[in-house]
């Protein structure tokens, strides 16, 4: 039964990339009338196949599948396009569709001319100046409802996600502002939204912790540091070049850490700073950074670090545990290109091809979902996660709300943690060349599917399904594995490019002592 799955899939994948709409589809702009601030957008959709299209007695182009992309310029006010499609019938009858919209361009917007510059967007830090926030008589004892609740740097979505606090993390709260919190950290300011505390009763005193016990240790995958605390504590991780630092807030006695640290055989963790009862440690990665997390196990802080992974120099992808996302699926169409079919089919399509790839080299795959089923968003980094895998890579097909998607295109790659960017720039830059794509950037964004600091991950935007020329490529077989062999190399050279302290020859492995499991 599992053959004959295996033989239909492709069977039933190419019969919906070949399926061919009602003649004269408008798939955008979704409503009518049509309400924007932009001075461009575009009239997206499908005739039937030959036809000819004109909008407002103007002609419009018709690729070879009936799809149709009219880019409109715009002036304030509202204006009517007539869309009227023409074509001879199989009894060479003259059949003539018609549709009208109105699109109305609201005032306001300034019309700013496009300078050229890099499509990369790197990482910037939003730190607008604190709001005067309404100060408590006393701070008052607080914790954490929600697992992983973002605390961040200023009181708005907006804000730097400095930590995600476990559930029943122990806070105290100083203030508010509007629906937020301010945590008391004696440094750097932190704020978390309302729903996701509880707030219990004002305190007189500081609250205060001891670390109990701590310990240093690894296994054959990850080391670790464990701190036990009188409660948990909120904390942060954050990455500065090689080195990973981890900050606690409301640390008062540090004693039986600093036994620890002088046991240490090598120096791998540190004191950074120490003062105002926030802790800093430090850990350098020669390795470099191959992803961490922590969490805490009741009242003890975890962190774990991933060790450098085996990297063999002729075949880098073999022995690696890969975890490929097939973007959106099930009731989550995603975007919709001209002729409807859905990004959900793309996204699987070129993930299946880039497993099969992948598998080929040696890799050990781990798939979010094989099948056009609902995968529950942030389930699909703790899938990778909890396999264990070392990459993770999230597929995806553009969308595009106004704007000209003849002139914006092309492939772009996103990562959020520093670790993460260049296996960005290494699979973009692979795809551009190998593709013939534009290069629409390596950039910074914080999705669910790039945020986690392990495995590695990053999202891959392989074209833009509102364009006509991109929307066949994308929905093309032979493209598709096109596209997943780009990825896969350009996985490669990211591997290639990570190997400097471990050496490995196909017939022998060699690990230097320092890093011996």
């Amino acid at each position: 039964m599992k053959i004959i799955k295996n033989l239909l899939l492709p069977i039933i994948l190419s019969s919906l990339f070949c399926q061919q709409a009602n003649a004269l589809d408008v798939l955008f702009p979704q409503s009518n009338p049509y309400k924007t601030w932009s001075h461009t957008t575009y009239i997206m959709g499908n005739v039937q196949k030959g036809a000819e299209l004109l909008i407002n007695d103007e002609p419009a182009k018709v690729w070879n599948n009936g799809a149709f992309c009219h880019i409109l310029n715009l002036e304030d006010g509202e204006k009517e396009y007539k869309l009227v499609e023409t074509y001879k019938d199989e009894n060479d009858n003259t059949v003539t569709n018609e549709k009208i919209f109105k699109i109305k361009k609201m005032p306001g917007a300034k019309k700013i001319t496009a300078k050229p510059v890099s499509p990369d967007v790197p990482k910037k830090i939003y730190k607008p100046q604190q709001p005067t926030f309404t100060q408590f008589e006393k701070p008052k004892f607080a914790y954490i409802l929600t697992d992983g609740a973002p605390a961040r740097s200023y009181p708005s979505t907006n804000g730097e996600r400095i930590s995600h606090l476990p559930q029943k993390t122990v806070v105290i709260v100083e203030g508010e502002y509007k629906n937020w919190y301010k945590i008391q950290t004696n440094s750097e300011p932190l704020w978390v939204y309302k729903n996701n505390v509880k707030v219990l009763y004002p305190l007189d005193n500081d609250l205060l912790v001891t670390i109990r016990r701590a310990d240093i240790f690894q296994d054959e995958d990850f080391s670790y540091l464990q701190m036990t605390l009188d409660i948990p504590v909120p904390y942060k991780l954050t990455e500065n070049k090689d080195d990973i630092e981890l900050t606690v807030w409301g640390v008062y006695d540090i004693a039986e850490l600093n036994k620890v640290l002088k046991k240490q055989k090598r120096q791998t963790w540190t004191i950074k700073n120490y003062e105002n009862n926030v802790l800093t440690l430090k850990t350098t990665c020669e390795e470099g950074i191959w992803g961490y997390d922590a969490t805490y196990d009741n009242y003890t802080l975890v962190l774990k670090k991933k060790k450098y992974p085996i990297i063999y120099p002729n075949n880098p992808i073999k022995g690696m545990t890969i975890a490929v996302d097939a973007g959106h699926g099930g009731r989550e169409a995603g975007t919709v290109g001209p002729t409807r079919i859905p990004e959900k089919t793309v996204n699987l399509a070129i993930s299946k091809q880039l497993q099969a790839e992948l598998e080929k080299r040696g890799a050990n795959v781990v798939m979010t979902r094989t099948t056009d089923k609902d995968v529950e968003i942030y389930s699909r980094p703790k899938i990778a996660n909890d396999n264990n895998a070392v990459i993770s890579i999230s597929i995806h097909a553009n969308s595009m709300v106004d704007g000209n998607p003849l002139e914006r295109h092309g492939v772009s790659v996103f990562w959020y943690n520093d670790h993460a960017k260049n296996l960005a720039d290494n699979i973009k830059k692979s795809m551009v060349e190998e593709l013939k794509l534009r290069n629409d950037g390596t950039r910074y964004s914080s999705f669910v599917l790039t945020r986690p600091t392990m495995p590695i991950s990053v999202l891959v935007e392989v074209g833009y399904m509102p364009n006509p020329d991109e929307y066949l490529k994308l929905t093309n077989p032979k493209f598709q594995r096109q596209a997943a062999k780009a990825i896969a190399d350009g996985l490669e050279k990211y591997l290639k490019s990570a190997q400097k302290q471990i050496v490995i020859e196909e017939s022998k492995v060699f690990i230097p002592t320092f890093i011996k499991r």
